[in-house]
């Protein structure tokens, strides 16, 4: 019994979708139809994993975290709840 293992880049390439595939066909689809919709969508996308990198990052990294993103991630809250 014997298990076929992958080949060396197995995974590794990116996958090709259609456009019925689109993260935005998908939005569509769910009632998130205009562009200023899905930017708010991706807006709060990467302010929730920002928060969550905060939030489970140790304390050392913190710093760091907040070095990084801080003030995008500010400016993109200010966005976010400006539209």
């Amino acid at each position: 019994m014997s298990a076929k293992t992958p080949g060396f880049g197995s995974g590794t390439m990116k996958a090709r979708h259609g456009v019925k595939d689109s993260v935005l066909m998908r939005a569509r689809a769910v009632g998130i139809a205009g562009d200023v919709e899905s930017l708010q969508l991706a807006l709060g996308a990467a302010i929730g994993v920002y928060d969550q990198i905060l939030a489970t990052a140790p304390p050392q990294f913190k710093p760091l975290v907040l070095g990084a993103g801080e003030k995008e991630i500010q400016v993109a809250r200010e966005i976010l709840w400006a539209v």
